[in-house]
């Protein structure tokens, strides 16, 4: 059972990090993949969190190739 909890514990870690290196990175497409990361994990508690990966990657894709085609 220890593990369980302390295997827990390094999970949300890792998803916290990967939110906070996405508000600190300066570069959009990245941080957006980075809150990507960040929620793919999250899903494990939190099953609504599975939406952000997609709205994130998709942004991310966003950020990268802009409004190309739009006037």
């Amino acid at each position: 059972m220890k593990y369980c909890v302390d295997l827990s514990k390094m999970a949300k870690r890792a998803i916290l990090d990967s939110h906070a290196v996405a508000k600190k990175i300066d570069d959009s497409e990245y941080g957006a993949l980075c809150h990507a990361i960040g929620h793919a994990g999250a899903t494990v508690h939190v099953e609504t969190h599975a939406l952000g990966l997609p709205f994130y990657e998709l942004t991310a894709i966003a950020f990268k190739y802009g409004k190309k085609g739009k006037d």
